[in-house]
């Protein structure tokens, strides 16, 4: 069976593409291979701290891929999206607005509304909402995206993976950098960063500060407008205190605001019926016929980020005791054109308590209905639906400790015990307000003779306390053979209020909730690991892995819970904790003479209550519902080989088969995959080096990735399952390094120009991806 699509449109450039790489793969590996006197071609050792300790990438006994410094500069790795489709298993896509991604790892994948699958610590401070991890990159050290359970050392949520990034330390030397550079939709981003000692040995300082904007590239076919424009601006300060010679203390600040286009989502299904009403006999594959966004009101969205970290370690002959006090501050707003998402050309009657069969002038913006409604000014009022807008305004604020003592590395038996604990306070308004044409104003107004009268909204305000005492042992049963145990107990404490009066608590469709206006739920696991490595000889490590997962549970909306005008189940008021269980045995090499890194691991996870996103018109509300029972397996394969002293190839390959076995909810989904799984994922690249002079180096780097089918709902939908066609995306670069520290380089992204959707929303609320993006950049080191 092909690996590859049948459209034949793009059959050729994909056969070219691939028929290169590889026939370049070949030839480099003939002319290699074939010489009589071999040449060795080292490659650098990479050291990670995915056990809370610094140790070689390859003794460590977990699927972790490290990306260095100089990985991150030649392929120009600016956001999460640049870096996760370089790694085997895992996906990332936009959705909806800056904050909103779908990370997907091994199966198990992020959900609107809920936790995050994924452990993300930035200098070993964890992020606590996955709103703040979509953010541009700059002056960072290096990344590991580690895969599989590792809640053991991680926390609660990480029950997929965990994702390391590390910052630039402040240095005694003054060194810094500076970048500009401009691309296509009017691109323009500059960063700098600077390095010194304020006192020197004692107290150093770096700070950064960033700045990116763009005019878009996506145009609302509607609006003739750009709809993907976006201006970001990050700083980053941090402290580095050597108070005495046991006593360190880093101090982390950093800051990041970020408006722009958001929401804009297209209707194929529905543009094909013609609005307002889908026709489900429609010939449309919702997740492959791209079509131009077309709402009257272009969405928007605005974020605000604010950190501060104290990481205090004090070093003695007993071990390292360290503490981790954080804070941070997530501001998020976006605003959106209401449903049906589309222009104001046709509408129909959506009310209180109803819905309309037929058509209506889109230029009488209300319309009396007849007999009684829910609308809680007394009023009878139907409104065309394409007449209303929507906007959600989401405040999170965080404190967390972590206090930990780490054992010295250089001792047979190896420890770290710690205690963790995390105070939130969450606040969510999601309004639906009139549109006259004013566009949108994100705010409540019950004011019946304003222009913007809120119809009815959600609210909900969430205290959340959660805590967690863990540990972690490695002992060396032998020179060869190291056993690891480690495990952690979290608890989640999770109180929800509704903060609303009760005249004004409505479901979707404006029908009075008569429930509790405040709902609590605790959820805890113990989430125990076990890992038994073997050193076979100096070069080869073999692996084996026993570990538990947990995510926490959480609270639909109010009102969710049933259909309204049938009375079928929709989904539970509280939804439960997702845990897993899971092996994992895996190799990892250094063969070739050190010159050809070689690591493959195989999995198998079964999940219980895997929790799913999904949009319900039934009570026109976001909603998570879990599935009862998925079985997940699948195998990786990661290689970076040396080729010669100026030619590099890498590459990675993924299977991954998340296949639902029980699902009381959603029968139809039985034997479906798990949304947003994407079966087989394959990249490829090469790094190459010439010299041009005494002073000046070409460097060049491309990068193939394929991505296999992706299915984006569990089934049971009168569309079915939509299901993406497999992509294929080449990304280049091409720089000229001057010895002084200088370089200019050109880069391309999605070269190929692939439209494609990022995310599809049963039963096609679509979100389309970016298309080809190119530029310059210069850039100084000093």
């Amino acid at each position: 069976m092909s690996l590859y699509s049948t459209q034949q449109g793009d059959n050729s450039m994909r056969i070219f593409v691939t028929t290169a790489l590889c026939s370049g793969l070949m030839s480099f590996s003939s002319n290699v291979f074939a010489q009589e006197d071999k040449t060795v071609f080292t490659l650098e050792e990479i050291v990670v701290t995915s056990r809370k300790r610094e140790e070689s990438l390859q003794d460590v006994p977990v699927a972790v891929t490290a990306l260095t410094e100089n990985t991150l500069t030649a392929a120009r790795i600016k956001r999460p999206s640049d870096f996760l489709g370089m790694v085997p298993n895992v996906t990332l896509s936009d959705a909806q607005d800056s904050g909103n991604v779908a990370i997907n790892i091994r199966g198990v994948g992020q959900i609107r509304n809920g936790e995050t699958p994924v452990a993300i610590a930035v200098d070993g401070v964890l992020q606590s909402s996955p709103i703040q991890f979509n953010q541009e990159f700059f002056d960072i050290q290096q990344i590991e995206v580690l895969r599989g359970p590792q809640g053991a050392l991680y926390g609660r949520n990480a029950i997929a993976g965990a994702i390391n990034i590390t910052t630039k330390r402040p240095t005694n030397e003054l060194s810094g950098k500076a970048q500009a550079g401009y691309g296509n939709g009017n691109l323009f981003n500059a960063s700098a960063a600077v390095s010194g000692a304020l006192i020197e040995d004692i107290l150093l300082v770096r700070m950064g500060l960033s700045h990116k904007q763009s005019d878009g590239l996506i145009t609302n076919s509607f609006l003739n407008e750009k709809v993907d424009h976006f201006e970001d601006t990050s700083a980053r300060l941090r402290l580095d205190w050597q108070i005495t010679d046991s006593l360190n203390a880093d101090i982390r600040g950093f800051y990041a605001k970020r408006s722009g286009g958001a929401a804009y989502f297209a209707r194929p299904l529905l543009q094909a019926s013609g609005k307002p009403f889908i026709d489900g006999a429609a010939v449309v594959d919702v997740a492959n016929d791209v079509v131009a966004p077309e709402s009257n009101n272009p969405g928007f969205d605005k974020r605000e980020l604010l950190d501060f970290s104290l990481k205090l370690e004090h070093e003695s002959d007993a071990g390292t005791i360290t503490s981790i006090t954080s804070y941070s501050n997530v501001d998020h707003l976006v605003a959106f054109d209401g449903y049906d998402y589309a222009d104001n050309t046709q509408c129909y009657l959506f009310g209180w308590s109803m819905v309309t069969d037929g058509l209506t002038d889109c230029n009488n913006p209300q319309t009396l209905g007849l007999g009684a409604s829910g609308d809680p000014d007394g009023d009878d009022i139907l409104f065309p639906a394409s007449y209303n807008t929507t906007f959600q305004d989401n405040s999170i604020e965080n404190w967390s400790q972590e206090l930990r003592f780490t054992s010295p590395d250089n001792r047979r038996l190896r420890y770290i015990v710690g205690l963790y604990g995390l105070w939130r306070d969450r606040s969510l308004v999601t309004g639906t307000n009139e549109d006259l044409g004013f566009g949108i104003i994100p705010q409540l107004d019950f004011n019946p003779n304003t222009l913007n009268e809120t119809r009815r909204y959600f609210a909900e305000q969430n205290d959340d306390f959660a805590y967690a005492i863990f540990g972690q042992f490695n002992y060396d049963i032998s020179d060869d053979l190291e056993l690891t145990v480690s495990g952690r107990y979290d608890k989640d404490k999770r109180k929800q209020t509704d903060p609303r009066p009760d005249g004004r608590r409505v479901d979707g469709f404006g029908l009075p909730i008569t429930g509790n206006a405040t709902r609590e739920a605790s959820f805890s696991s113990f989430q125990p690991k076990v890992s038994l490595r073997w050193s076979a000889s100096e070069s080869i490590n073999i692996y084996a892995n026993y570990a538990q997962g947990f995510r926490s549970g959480g609270f639909n909306a109010p009102g969710t819970e049933v259909n309204p005008f049938t009375g079928d189940p929709i989904a539970d008021s509280i939804y439960g904790k997702e845990q897993t269980r899971g092996f994992e045995l895996g190799f990892k090499s250094r063969l070739n003479d050190q010159g050809l890194i070689l690591n493959g691991a195989v999995f198998y996870t079964d999940a219980d209550d895997l929790q799913v996103f999904n949009f319900n018109g039934a009570v026109n509300a976001q909603i998570v519902t879990t599935l009862d029972d998925v079985d997940i397996w699948g195998a990786e394969l990661e290689m970076i080989w040396a080729v010669s002293p100026s030619l590099d190839l890498f590459g990675g390959f993924g299977y991954n088969d998340a296949e639902i076995k029980a699902s009381a909810a959603n029968p139809a989904a039985v034997g479906n995959q798990v949304p947003y799984t994407t079966k087989w994922s394959l990249n490829l690249g090469a790094q190459h080096e010439a010299s041009l002079s005494d002073s000046l180096t070409l460097v060049s780097r491309v990068d193939w990735e394929h991505r296999g089918k992706t299915y984006f709902h569990e089934g049971g939908t009168f569309v079915g399952i939509p299901t993406r066609n497999e992509l294929d995306f080449v990304s280049a670069r091409i720089a000229i390094e001057h010895s002084n520290g200088w370089s200019l380089s050109i880069w391309g992204k999605n070269l190929l120009d692939k439209i494609y959707y990022e995310e599809v929303v049963a039963p096609d609320y679509n979100y389309q991806g970016r298309p080809r993006t190119f530029g310059m950049e210069l850039s100084i080191n000093f």
